[in-house]
């Protein structure tokens, strides 16, 4: 249950939506030390299981690091990695792996505002008589 739960929200309709990640970092940069550290210890145990996305280093002398996540719906996101370590720039690959790759979309319906919400009135804890009150509390019924 638990990793049909991880595939729904890491891929749509059983479609992995990350399909590239560019990974643009500085050679001499004191920001991209933990991207160079990534690159030269970890990268290769997450290529190794994430084979489904295209991983393209980039060298961008005088620039901060960054990472961009390319969609299958032409979508981009991109984040920085400026004075990040290995371990939080791994956090950031996966999570460019887990999401969609669309923008977030609110809820258009009606919304209803009422100064009564519910017929029955406002619940309390002494709304079906005296019961088993915690300690402390005063009680409407002493």
């Amino acid at each position: 249950q638990l990793a049909a739960r991880r595939l729904l929200t890491m891929s749509r309709y059983g479609v992995w939506q990350c399909n590239k990640i560019v990974m643009s970092f500085c050679k001499h940069g004191g920001s991209s030390k933990g991207i160079r550290d990534f690159l030269a210890n970890n990268l290769s145990a997450f290529k190794a299981a994430n084979p489904q996305i295209e991983i393209e280093q980039v060298q961008r002398n005088g620039l901060h690091p960054y990472l961009i996540g390319k969609y299958l719906n032409g979508a981009e996101k991109h984040l920085l990695l400026r004075r990040m370590s290995p371990r939080e720039i791994e956090e950031r690959l996966n999570f460019l792996r887990n999401i969609v790759g669309r923008k977030r979309t609110e809820h258009r319906g009606r919304r209803i505002f009422s100064k009564t919400p519910s017929i029955q009135g406002k619940w309390t804890p002494w709304t079906n008589g005296p019961g088993e009150m915690p300690a402390g509390l005063p009680s409407k019924f002493d």
